[in-house]
């Protein structure tokens, strides 16, 4: 069964994709530079597991993707920030939908769907810590159900 990183691997190739977004890095960055913006970082949220059964164990799992576009104070006037993270209200959703990458070898995902995002915002930090810089941004939930052949 593939691992929680080879799945993030694949969404952040998923997220690279996405037009405008400049960086989605299989690591976690320990800082975000303008060079880097608009940047897509992908954490595991919840899932549930299934109890085994005769052909495999299928696992749903929520992904959450922090979409940082640009520090909060940059750009002239406050709209310029909420400006520029209008078009991924559409494109994120849009990618996830038509997407041709493929799960990891040993599974197969029978569902992946960007269910839902939280609109545009201005107070994201990076990973979600206090203080420090904030951006404009979005945070998308992408659901993955997995079937994994039981070994």
């Amino acid at each position: 069964m593939a691992t929680e990183k080879e799945r993030i691997i694949k969404l952040q190739g998923i997220n690279a994709l996405i037009a405008g977004v400049r960086s989605a890095p299989p690591e976690m960055p320990g800082a975000l530079t303008s060079e880097m913006l608009p940047c897509a970082l992908t954490y595991p949220g919840p899932g549930t597991h299934s109890v085994p059964f005769y052909s495999g164990r299928r696992t749903d799992r929520i992904y959450v993707v922090r979409l940082y576009v640009q520090p909060v104070g940059q750009g002239e006037g406050v709209d310029a920030g909420f400006q520029v993270c209008l078009p991924f209200l559409d494109s994120f959703p849009d990618e996830y939908h038509t997407t041709t990458i493929i799960a990891p070898a040993d599974e197969t995902w029978q569902e992946l769907d960007c269910e839902n995002d939280t609109g545009v915002r201005a107070d994201l930090t990076l990973h979600g810590a206090p203080g420090g810089q904030t951006y404009w941004g979005i945070v998308f939930s992408v659901r993955i159900k997995v079937k994994a052949a039981v070994v």
